[in-house]
Protein backbone atom coordinates (compact mmCIF):
# COMPACT_ATOMS: atom_id res chain seq x y z
CA UNK A 1 0.00 0.00 0.00
CA UNK A 2 2.86 2.35 0.88
CA UNK A 3 4.61 1.68 -2.45
CA UNK A 4 1.37 2.42 -4.31
CA UNK A 5 1.06 5.79 -2.57
CA UNK A 6 4.66 6.59 -3.48
CA UNK A 7 3.99 5.72 -7.14
CA UNK A 8 0.86 7.88 -7.12
CA UNK A 9 2.83 10.82 -5.70
CA UNK A 10 5.58 10.42 -8.30
CA UNK A 11 2.99 10.25 -11.06
CA UNK A 12 1.36 13.43 -9.76
CA UNK A 13 4.68 15.28 -9.65
CA UNK A 14 5.57 14.05 -13.13
CA UNK A 15 2.15 15.10 -14.45
CA UNK A 16 2.59 18.59 -12.96
CA UNK A 17 6.06 18.87 -14.44
CA UNK A 18 4.80 17.89 -17.88
CA UNK A 19 2.02 20.48 -17.68
CA UNK A 20 4.52 23.18 -16.64
CA UNK A 21 6.89 22.20 -19.45
CA UNK A 22 4.16 22.10 -22.09
CA UNK A 23 2.10 25.18 -21.24
CA UNK A 24 4.62 27.50 -19.53
CA UNK A 25 8.25 26.66 -20.17
CA UNK A 26 7.98 25.70 -23.85
CA UNK A 27 5.89 28.75 -24.84
CA UNK A 28 8.30 30.97 -22.89
CA UNK A 29 11.30 29.52 -24.74
CA UNK A 30 9.50 29.93 -28.05
CA UNK A 31 8.75 33.62 -27.36
CA UNK A 32 12.36 34.27 -26.36
CA UNK A 33 13.76 32.54 -29.43
CA UNK A 34 11.23 34.26 -31.68
CA UNK A 35 12.26 37.66 -30.29
CA UNK A 36 15.95 36.89 -30.77
CA UNK A 37 15.36 35.87 -34.38
CA UNK A 38 13.48 39.11 -35.06
CA UNK A 39 15.86 41.33 -33.09
CA UNK A 40 16.38 43.73 -36.00
CA UNK A 41 12.62 44.49 -36.12
CA UNK A 42 12.53 45.04 -32.37
CA UNK A 43 15.58 47.32 -32.57
CA UNK A 44 13.85 49.29 -35.31
CA UNK A 45 10.76 49.55 -33.10
CA UNK A 46 12.93 50.88 -30.26
CA UNK A 47 14.28 53.64 -32.50
CA UNK A 48 10.76 54.45 -33.66
CA UNK A 49 9.59 54.66 -30.04
CA UNK A 50 12.44 56.98 -29.14
CA UNK A 51 11.64 59.18 -32.13
CA UNK A 52 7.99 59.34 -31.10
CA UNK A 53 8.99 60.39 -27.57
CA UNK A 54 10.72 63.43 -29.07
CA UNK A 55 8.23 64.19 -31.82
CA UNK A 56 4.78 63.54 -30.32
CA UNK A 57 5.01 65.93 -27.28
CA UNK A 58 5.54 68.83 -29.69
CA UNK A 59 1.85 68.58 -30.59
CA UNK A 60 0.76 68.88 -26.94
CA UNK A 61 1.14 71.62 -24.39
CA UNK A 62 4.13 71.22 -22.11
CA UNK A 63 3.16 70.12 -18.59
CA UNK A 64 5.29 71.55 -15.79
CA UNK A 65 5.42 70.33 -12.23
CA UNK A 66 6.44 71.82 -8.90
CA UNK A 67 6.88 70.31 -5.46
CA UNK A 68 6.83 71.53 -1.87
CA UNK A 69 7.45 69.72 1.44
CA UNK A 70 5.34 70.58 4.48
CA UNK A 71 5.73 69.71 8.16
CA UNK A 72 2.62 69.56 10.30
CA UNK A 73 2.22 70.82 13.86
CA UNK A 74 -1.30 69.47 14.30
CA UNK A 75 -3.00 66.34 12.90
CA UNK A 76 -1.24 63.63 10.89
CA UNK A 77 0.17 63.89 7.39
CA UNK A 78 -2.54 61.47 6.23
CA UNK A 79 -5.20 64.04 7.18
CA UNK A 80 -3.65 66.63 4.88
CA UNK A 81 -3.15 64.09 2.09
CA UNK A 82 -6.81 63.06 2.30
CA UNK A 83 -7.95 66.70 2.18
CA UNK A 84 -5.92 67.37 -0.97
CA UNK A 85 -7.04 64.15 -2.63
CA UNK A 86 -10.66 65.08 -1.96
CA UNK A 87 -10.39 68.61 -3.32
CA UNK A 88 -8.41 67.45 -6.39
CA UNK A 89 -11.49 65.48 -7.47
CA UNK A 90 -13.71 68.56 -7.38
CA UNK A 91 -14.71 70.68 -10.36
CA UNK A 92 -12.63 73.68 -11.44
CA UNK A 93 -14.98 76.31 -9.91
CA UNK A 94 -14.96 74.53 -6.54
CA UNK A 95 -11.15 74.20 -6.52
CA UNK A 96 -10.75 77.86 -7.50
CA UNK A 97 -13.07 79.07 -4.74
CA UNK A 98 -11.59 76.92 -1.98
CA UNK A 99 -7.97 77.42 -2.98
CA UNK A 100 -8.45 81.10 -3.80
CA UNK A 101 -6.36 81.00 -6.98
CA UNK A 102 -6.71 83.34 -9.97
CA UNK A 103 -8.49 82.28 -13.14
CA UNK A 104 -5.23 82.10 -15.10
CA UNK A 105 -3.81 79.55 -12.66
CA UNK A 106 -7.00 77.48 -12.81
CA UNK A 107 -7.00 77.39 -16.60
CA UNK A 108 -3.43 76.10 -16.65
CA UNK A 109 -4.07 73.65 -13.79
CA UNK A 110 -3.45 69.95 -14.52
CA UNK A 111 -3.54 68.34 -11.10
CA UNK A 112 -2.62 68.34 -7.39
CA UNK A 113 -0.87 65.18 -6.17
CA UNK A 114 -0.08 64.79 -2.45
CA UNK A 115 2.66 62.31 -1.56
CA UNK A 116 3.90 60.68 1.61
CA UNK A 117 7.49 61.19 2.74
CA UNK A 118 9.98 58.90 4.47
CA UNK A 119 13.49 59.58 5.86
CA UNK A 120 16.54 59.08 3.70
CA UNK A 121 18.49 57.45 6.56
CA UNK A 122 18.09 56.50 10.20
CA UNK A 123 19.31 59.92 11.33
CA UNK A 124 16.53 61.56 9.29
CA UNK A 125 18.91 64.06 7.74
CA UNK A 126 16.95 64.15 4.49
CA UNK A 127 13.63 63.25 2.92
CA UNK A 128 12.55 61.04 0.04
CA UNK A 129 9.15 61.62 -1.54
CA UNK A 130 7.15 58.45 -2.20
CA UNK A 131 5.49 59.53 -5.46
CA UNK A 132 4.28 56.03 -6.35
CA UNK A 133 3.00 55.14 -2.83
CA UNK A 134 5.06 51.95 -2.99
CA UNK A 135 6.18 52.26 0.64
CA UNK A 136 2.79 53.30 2.01
CA UNK A 137 1.87 49.84 3.32
CA UNK A 138 5.28 48.15 3.39
CA UNK A 139 7.52 50.72 5.09
CA UNK A 140 6.70 51.74 8.66
CA UNK A 141 9.25 54.57 8.60
CA UNK A 142 6.91 56.92 6.75
CA UNK A 143 6.99 60.26 8.54
CA UNK A 144 3.62 60.97 10.20
CA UNK A 145 4.16 64.74 10.29
CA UNK A 146 5.77 65.44 6.91
CA UNK A 147 4.26 65.21 3.43
CA UNK A 148 4.84 66.58 -0.06
CA UNK A 149 2.55 68.26 -2.57
CA UNK A 150 3.08 68.13 -6.34
CA UNK A 151 1.28 70.58 -8.61
CA UNK A 152 1.04 70.22 -12.39
CA UNK A 153 0.33 73.08 -14.77
CA UNK A 154 0.85 74.06 -18.39
CA UNK A 155 1.96 77.53 -17.24
CA UNK A 156 5.20 77.42 -15.25
CA UNK A 157 4.58 80.91 -13.81
CA UNK A 158 1.53 79.68 -11.86
CA UNK A 159 3.29 76.89 -9.98
CA UNK A 160 4.35 79.08 -7.06
CA UNK A 161 0.87 80.63 -6.88
CA UNK A 162 -0.46 77.18 -6.10
CA UNK A 163 2.11 76.80 -3.31
CA UNK A 164 0.81 79.93 -1.57
CA UNK A 165 -2.79 78.86 -2.15
CA UNK A 166 -2.23 75.42 -0.59
CA UNK A 167 -0.64 76.92 2.55
CA UNK A 168 -3.51 79.39 2.88
CA UNK A 169 -6.06 76.60 2.35
CA UNK A 170 -4.62 74.53 5.20
CA UNK A 171 -4.30 77.50 7.57
CA UNK A 172 -7.96 78.41 7.02
CA UNK A 173 -9.46 74.91 6.96
CA UNK A 174 -11.98 74.57 9.85
CA UNK A 175 -10.81 71.12 10.97
CA UNK A 176 -7.12 72.05 11.02
CA UNK A 177 -7.87 75.49 12.47
CA UNK A 178 -9.82 73.91 15.36
CA UNK A 179 -7.00 71.45 16.09
CA UNK A 180 -4.48 74.28 16.05
CA UNK A 181 -6.63 76.39 18.41
CA UNK A 182 -6.64 73.50 20.86
CA UNK A 183 -2.83 73.28 20.59
CA UNK A 184 -2.48 77.02 21.25
CA UNK A 185 -4.85 76.83 24.22
CA UNK A 186 -2.87 73.90 25.65
CA UNK A 187 0.39 75.86 25.31
CA UNK A 188 -1.11 78.86 27.10
CA UNK A 189 -2.48 76.64 29.85
CA UNK A 190 0.89 74.94 30.31
CA UNK A 191 2.60 78.34 30.54
CA UNK A 192 0.17 79.38 33.28
CA UNK A 193 0.79 76.16 35.19
CA UNK A 194 4.57 76.57 34.99
CA UNK A 195 4.33 80.20 36.09
CA UNK A 196 2.32 79.10 39.14
CA UNK A 197 4.97 76.48 39.91
CA UNK A 198 7.68 79.17 39.76
CA UNK A 199 5.71 81.29 42.25
CA UNK A 200 5.39 78.29 44.55
CA UNK A 201 9.11 77.54 44.31
CA UNK A 202 9.94 81.18 45.07
CA UNK A 203 7.72 81.04 48.15
CA UNK A 204 9.28 77.74 49.22
CA UNK A 205 12.75 79.20 48.74
CA UNK A 206 11.92 82.19 50.97
CA UNK A 207 10.49 79.91 53.66
CA UNK A 208 13.53 77.64 53.59
CA UNK A 209 15.93 80.57 53.80
CA UNK A 210 13.96 81.99 56.72
CA UNK A 211 13.75 78.74 58.64
CA UNK A 212 17.33 77.67 57.91
CA UNK A 213 18.60 81.02 59.12
CA UNK A 214 17.30 80.07 62.57
CA UNK A 215 19.00 76.71 62.54
CA UNK A 216 22.57 76.12 63.50
CA UNK A 217 24.71 73.09 63.91
CA UNK A 218 27.68 72.50 66.22
CA UNK A 219 31.04 71.73 64.67
CA UNK A 220 34.58 71.67 66.05
CA UNK A 221 37.31 73.90 64.75
CA UNK A 222 40.99 73.00 64.40
CA UNK A 223 41.65 73.66 68.07
CA UNK A 224 38.80 71.39 69.14
CA UNK A 225 36.45 74.12 70.30
CA UNK A 226 32.73 73.95 69.48
CA UNK A 227 31.39 76.40 66.87
CA UNK A 228 27.82 77.20 65.78
CA UNK A 229 27.37 77.21 62.01
CA UNK A 230 24.13 78.02 60.20
CA UNK A 231 22.79 75.25 57.95
CA UNK A 232 22.86 76.14 54.24
CA UNK A 233 19.40 76.25 52.62
CA UNK A 234 18.52 73.85 49.83
CA UNK A 235 19.20 75.43 46.43
CA UNK A 236 16.14 75.66 44.15
CA UNK A 237 17.44 77.97 41.45
CA UNK A 238 18.12 75.07 39.05
CA UNK A 239 14.48 74.01 39.21
CA UNK A 240 13.34 77.58 38.70
CA UNK A 241 15.73 78.04 35.76
CA UNK A 242 14.45 74.86 34.11
CA UNK A 243 10.86 76.07 34.41
CA UNK A 244 11.81 79.45 32.94
CA UNK A 245 13.44 77.71 29.96
CA UNK A 246 10.33 75.60 29.37
CA UNK A 247 8.14 78.70 29.50
CA UNK A 248 10.40 80.52 27.04
CA UNK A 249 10.24 77.56 24.65
CA UNK A 250 6.43 77.55 24.76
CA UNK A 251 6.22 81.33 24.35
CA UNK A 252 8.47 81.10 21.29
CA UNK A 253 6.10 78.45 19.90
CA UNK A 254 3.17 80.80 20.45
CA UNK A 255 4.99 83.67 18.75
CA UNK A 256 6.82 81.99 15.86
CA UNK A 257 5.12 78.59 15.48
CA UNK A 258 1.49 79.56 15.79
CA UNK A 259 0.45 78.28 12.32
CA UNK A 260 -0.68 74.64 11.95
CA UNK A 261 1.92 73.87 9.25
CA UNK A 262 5.51 74.76 8.42
CA UNK A 263 6.87 74.84 4.88
CA UNK A 264 10.20 73.01 4.92
CA UNK A 265 10.81 73.33 1.19
CA UNK A 266 8.82 76.00 -0.71
CA UNK A 267 7.13 75.23 -3.99
CA UNK A 268 9.88 74.91 -6.58
CA UNK A 269 9.61 74.30 -10.30
CA UNK A 270 11.16 71.08 -11.63
CA UNK A 271 13.71 71.85 -14.33
CA UNK A 272 12.52 69.07 -16.65
CA UNK A 273 8.82 69.16 -17.64
CA UNK A 274 6.77 66.00 -17.29
CA UNK A 275 6.26 65.84 -21.07
CA UNK A 276 9.96 66.13 -21.89
CA UNK A 277 11.40 63.23 -23.89
CA UNK A 278 13.85 62.32 -21.11
CA UNK A 279 10.85 61.43 -18.92
CA UNK A 280 8.72 59.74 -21.56
CA UNK A 281 11.08 57.82 -23.87
CA UNK A 282 10.96 54.62 -21.80
CA UNK A 283 7.18 54.41 -22.15
CA UNK A 284 7.27 55.08 -25.88
CA UNK A 285 10.03 52.53 -26.49
CA UNK A 286 8.26 49.89 -24.39
CA UNK A 287 4.96 50.47 -26.20
CA UNK A 288 6.58 50.46 -29.64
CA UNK A 289 8.58 47.26 -29.03
CA UNK A 290 5.55 45.49 -27.55
CA UNK A 291 3.37 46.50 -30.49
CA UNK A 292 6.00 45.38 -33.00
CA UNK A 293 6.42 42.04 -31.22
CA UNK A 294 2.67 41.49 -31.29
CA UNK A 295 2.47 42.28 -35.01
CA UNK A 296 5.34 39.91 -35.76
CA UNK A 297 3.63 37.13 -33.82
CA UNK A 298 0.35 37.79 -35.61
CA UNK A 299 2.10 37.64 -39.00
CA UNK A 300 3.90 34.43 -38.06
CA UNK A 301 0.64 32.71 -37.08
CA UNK A 302 -1.51 34.42 -39.72
CA UNK A 303 -2.67 31.15 -41.27
CA UNK A 304 -3.68 29.70 -37.92
CA UNK A 305 -5.50 32.91 -37.02
CA UNK A 306 -7.43 32.95 -40.32
CA UNK A 307 -8.30 29.27 -39.92
CA UNK A 308 -9.52 29.92 -36.36
CA UNK A 309 -11.65 32.88 -37.46
CA UNK A 310 -13.27 30.93 -40.32
CA UNK A 311 -14.24 28.11 -37.97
Amino acid sequence: MENKNEYDLLDLVNWGFQLFKKYIWSPFLFLVRFGLKKWYFLLLAAFIGFGLSVWVPKFYKTIYSGQMIIKTRVCQSSDYVNLLQAISRETAPVIMSRMDVPVTAMRAYRGILPHYVYPMDTLRTGYIVDKTNQKLNSDKSLLPNVFAVEVRSIDSSTIRLWGDAIVKYFNNHPYIQNANSMRIAELKNNITILQDEIVMLDSLREIEYLENSRRSISVKDKSGRDMLVREQPRLLHNDVLDLHNRIMHMQNALTYLSEPIEVISPMSLNATPLTHWSRTYKKYIMLSVTLMYGLLLAWHFRKEIVRFVKQ
